[in-house]
């Protein structure tokens, strides 16, 4: 039967020595989500957008992913968004004012279009 002590001192936190690479960039990201978890609902409107300190450290976190090369993108989303956003543009700008003649105003559009893809 194994004691609670260890016979050596290696097996405790900090007495292995220099961490791999990797590890260490998992902790950057964990101390990353954690920080957006802290500010997620500390939040103003900027330029008409609704902004926090969450959406930096939301952004310092994929380009840690990135960089690590954990990010993975679903295939399957990413065409159903894109085809919907397909479907919303051709509508909104081609189909509804030509068949029902009314004019739509494109920069409202596309600050709208970035906000929904934000």
């Amino acid at each position: 039967m194994r004691s609670l002590e260890y016979d050596k001192p290696e097996h405790f936190v900090g007495f292995d020595g220099p961490e791999p690479a990797t590890e260490s960039r998992s902790r950057a990201l964990g101390f990353t989500v954690s920080l957006m978890s802290v500010f997620l609902n500390q939040s103003s409107v900027f330029f008409n957008v609704n902004m926090s300190l969450a959406d930096i450290f939301c952004m310092f976190a994929f380009l840690i992913m990135v960089y690590t090369r954990r990010w993975k993108t679903l295939i399957v989303p990413t065409i159903f968004f894109l085809s919907v956003t397909l479907v919303a543009i051709f509508a909104s700008l081609f189909y509804v004012p030509v068949r029902y003649l009314l004019a739509a105003d494109v920069i409202y559009f596309v600050v709208n279009y970035i906000k929904l893809t934000v």
